[in-house]
């Protein structure tokens, strides 16, 4: 993730994509919703996000 965004705030659900974990709205299948804002989520990020939005990342 980029340097200067706290990881305790953000994640990454896609290469592209750092989102503000605490703006997240909706969960699809393969995309994170903000708002209206539908945000994809990579293969690669899945487990990471599921894990920091069940409360297991320590934040």
């Amino acid at each position: 993730m980029g340097e200067k965004l706290p990881a305790s705030a953000f994640m990454r659900t896609h290469k592209s994509f750092p989102v503000a974990v605490r703006k997240i709205t909706a969960i699809k299948r393969d995309l994170v919703c903000i708002g209206d804002k539908e945000i994809p989520v990579g293969n690669f990020y899945k487990e990471n996000i599921t894990r920091i939005l069940n409360g297991s990342a320590g934040h």
